[in-house]
């Protein structure tokens, strides 16, 4: 696609994207990723872990060590009541 000025168009800017998704196109656009016929739509959370077959980086492009989120880390402990 292109603008009006005749550049392209890499993103519509009314466009919204899952969370993968949006990784994976991002990476498309950066060329961190090889060609491939998958749409972007089709990558899941797990297309990104290390045991993944769907994510085909260039020779040049590395992911660091995959690694475990707790979203419970930032909550404060738990209260415990007054005990009487």
């Amino acid at each position: 696609m292109k603008d009006a000025e005749g550049e392209d168009i890499l993103v519509e800017d009314n466009r919204t994207f899952f969370c993968s998704e949006l990784i994976a196109k991002s990476y498309k656009v950066l060329g961190i990723m090889e060609e491939t016929d998958m749409s972007s739509a089709k990558f899941m959370p797990g297309s990104f872990s290390e045991v993944s077959k769907d994510l085909v980086l260039k020779s040049h492009a590395k992911l660091g060590e995959e690694f475990l989120v707790d979203p419970k880390v930032d909550e404060e402990p738990e209260k415990k009541e007054d005990q009487e």
